[in-house]
């Protein structure tokens, strides 16, 4: 009987870290990790003037120890220094290089700086610990891309290579009920080329029609991470989490 009870648990712990290599499964639970009960700094305070956010995106420790901070609503990234105190602006609302339309995402990118993703545009922007633009790339969508009636737009993951996950947003419109978004899942590198896709998942939740249109209330947040060697992601329906592996993307 004891020997029973301890093979469900394992096949159990398995299932729960589908990701973790070998190795690391068999040196047992992972470590407990703890959040402290207060912060150890707090930016943007309404005592601190100079530190303004509208709508926080992301953020991303550079190298160096600063903070980039991704505000979609004013369209910029605010760079902070070790410390949380101000250091700088990077961007503004446009087109040109350097500049935003939809900020959705931030990560560590290439010699120390970072990048970012801007939907409305569909690129990536590589930016050096300065700010400075090192390059943009913008996502080639020529007839129409892969995703037939999809919009390009979320960004979920960044893998330790540069690789990036995005995800078209494919509305079906039912006037039956409540439906769920497509979500469907797509690989591209570190210059904004196709590399294939993943596959998909349902989306926020939306009804059509009536008084009231638009994603239902309540609905699960979308959401991604790598975790070891796969990218996972939550559903917009019943917060599952589904894995999805990088190296078996297809045309």
């Amino acid at each position: 009987m004891t020997s029973t009870s301890y093979s469900v648990r394992l096949v159990l712990a398995v299932a729960l870290f589908p990701a973790l290599p070998a190795a690391s499964r068999s040196q047992g639970p992972p470590a407990e990790w703890r959040v402290a009960p207060s912060p150890i700094a707090e930016v943007g305070a309404s005592t601190q003037s100079d530190i303004f956010f509208s709508r926080i995106q992301g953020a991303v420790f550079l190298s160096d120890g600063r903070i980039a901070v991704a505000d979609a609503l004013e369209r910029h990234m605010v760079l902070l220094d070790e410390d949380g105190a101000f250091d700088g602006v990077v961007g503004r609302a446009g087109e040109g290089p350097g500049e935003f339309d939809d900020l959705s995402a931030v990560w560590a990118g290439p010699d120390g700086g970072f990048s970012t993703w801007d939907g409305g545009q569909r690129r990536i922007t590589h930016f050096d610990a300065g700010g400075q633009v090192l390059s943009t790339h913008r996502v080639d969508l020529t007839g129409g891309g892969p995703v037939e009636g999809g919009n390009l737009d979320a960004h979920y993951a960044t893998l330790p290579d540069g690789r990036v996950v995005l995800a078209w947003i494919v509305a079906r419109r039912s006037l039956d009920g409540p439906v769920a978004d497509r979500m469907v899942l797509g690989l591209f590198g570190s210059d904004a080329g196709f590399q294939g896709l993943l596959g998909e998942h349902p989306g926020m939740v939306r009804r059509f029609g009536g008084p009231v249109s638009g994603p239902l209330p309540m609905s699960p947040r979308l959401w991604g991470a790598v975790v070891g060697n796969r990218v996972a992601v939550t559903d917009g329906v019943d917060g599952h989490i589904r894995f999805f592996a990088p190296g078996e993307a297809h045309p």
